[in-house]
């Protein structure tokens, strides 16, 4: 979940990227030789009612039936979900751990610490790392196996699933600077992650009824998060996703610069958030 299958991508000249949100399933087609890059093609944008959002049975129908009727059928598909439907969490790793398997185990207390459950029916993935704090995600098994009948129900393979946060991360992570933080914003969900040295270090999301309304709540975040965590504010704060209308936030330290990471072809139009999701995080790297 956390990196895309290395090597499978190039292996086919055409595949479906899918992004899903709580209001909508949109569908792009790209394009893809051997590394080789094309803006994504996009296909449609298909609202959620109350009841498909909910009811996973009907979710899943009408799934199905916006693949196919996006010409999906025998074609490799890319799922990009949005942050609310996994958990995000960091794991410390334990002392000297002598294999891969301690680091699991660190994790799944980790876990049920954090969402007091254990982690028995959840799919979980990390950037594993024996000498720092690494990111996981955890998705419901259940949620895994019916996207996977789904698709294979289509004649075709699901290659990949990742939440927006790390699909965003992997596209635009080079464009971090060592100073700067990393932000994704995703309809009234902002997700604000801390570096160190260009890596990850935490992760942090809150609710915000209008992420334009003002500015005050990004200063105050930033604010919080780097005491909280004992840390230097950032000098440049990177943001993909919403837009967010402000060039830069004034915290105690100083000024932090805002800058939002965009696709040359994005469009300036209000765009559903599943569409943002393949539209910030593919084409040309």
């Amino acid at each position: 979940m956390l990196k895309r299958l290395s090597g499978v991508a190039g292996l086919f000249p055409t595949s479906i990227l899918v992004g899903i949100s709580n209001e909508s399933i949109a569908i792009f087609r790209a394009q893809r030789f051997f590394r080789k890059f094309a803006e994504p093609i996009f296909v449609g944008d298909y609202s959620l009612d109350i009841t498909e959002t909910h009811d996973s049975e009907q979710f899943f129908s009408k799934l199905r039936n916006v693949l196919l009727a996006s010409g999906c059928a025998g074609k490799p598909i890319q799922i990009v979900l949005g942050n609310e439907q996994v958990r995000l969490f960091f794991v410390t790793p334990p002392d000297r751990p002598a294999s891969l398997k301690d680091c699991r185990a660190a994790a799944a207390m980790r876990f049920q610490a954090l969402y007091g459950e254990p982690v028995d029916n959840w799919r979980l993935d990390a950037d594993w790392d024996a000498c720092a704090p690494f990111l996981a995600c955890a998705i419901p098994e259940m949620q895994l196996a019916r996207f996977n009948d789904v698709i294979s129900k289509l004649d075709s393979n699901l290659i990949s699933i990742q939440p927006y946060f790390i699909s965003a991360w992997n596209r635009w992570r080079k464009n971090v600077s060592n100073n700067d933080w990393f932000g994704v914003s995703q309809n009234n969900h902002f997700a604000l992650a801390t570096l160190n040295h260009r890596r990850l270090m935490s992760i942090r999301t809150i609710h915000i009824e209008n992420l334009s309304s003002d500015q005050y709540w990004l200063d105050v975040f930033v604010r919080r998060e780097a005491l909280r965590l004992n840390v230097s504010q950032p000098t440049k704060l990177l943001i993909c996703g919403s837009p967010i209308d402000s060039e830069f936030t004034y915290t105690q330290e100083g000024t932090v610069h805002v800058n939002h990471v965009r696709l040359p072809r994005e469009s300036k139009q209000r765009l559903s958030d599943a569409r943002q999701f393949i539209i910030n995080t593919s084409g040309r790297k």
